[in-house]
């Protein structure tokens, strides 16, 4: 569970340096699909599984940076 936390919080750090040093652009974050699911997890307040996760290799979500929320789940690419 701490390792679980520890990748969250510099996934977040990560991604907040990101958003802050582009600002007003679109971003796109490429990364392992076990990352994404972690961070899509955490965005919605539940906890990571592969059920919640990506559906195939290739997959990817949309997350509004504003709000923070996820306006499209996973999706195949």
């Amino acid at each position: 569970l701490k390792l679980i936390e520890g990748g969250i919080k510099r996934m977040e750090k990560t991604i907040n340096r990101i958003i802050k040093e582009n600002p007003d652009k679109n971003l796109t974050i490429v990364s392992h699909g076990a990352v994404g699911n972690l961070y899509a997890s955490f965005i919605k307040s539940i906890k990571p599984s592969r059920s919640t996760g990506q559906t195939t290799i290739g997959s990817w979500f949309v997350l509004d940076l504003e709000t923070n929320k996820i306006i499209s789940d996973w999706r195949e690419y």
